[in-house]
């Protein structure tokens, strides 16, 4: 690892080692994901928008996934 990437912030040293593909973005995530804590992992899907509000999705696919799934080039 080079001297540059160790005295990083230690956010973007690994942003850098998945850019730099010394580690995969899928590992990256696996790897904080079972770091965190469950309330870390909440906090920051909230934090950043990524939650599915459950009232809002019941699982089922909106008018236009259905039309493309019968009719792709529609």
């Amino acid at each position: 690892m080079s001297s540059v990437i160790a005295r990083m912030d230690p956010r973007e040293r690994a942003l850098e080692l998945v850019e730099c593909g010394l580690v995969s973005a899928e590992d990256m995530l696996a790897a904080c994901i079972v770091y965190m804590s469950k309330d870390e992992v909440e906090d920051m899907l909230h934090s950043n928008d990524f939650e599915v509000d459950h009232d809002e999705y019941d699982g089922q696919p909106d008018e236009q996934q259905e039309w493309h799934d019968f009719d792709p080039d529609c």
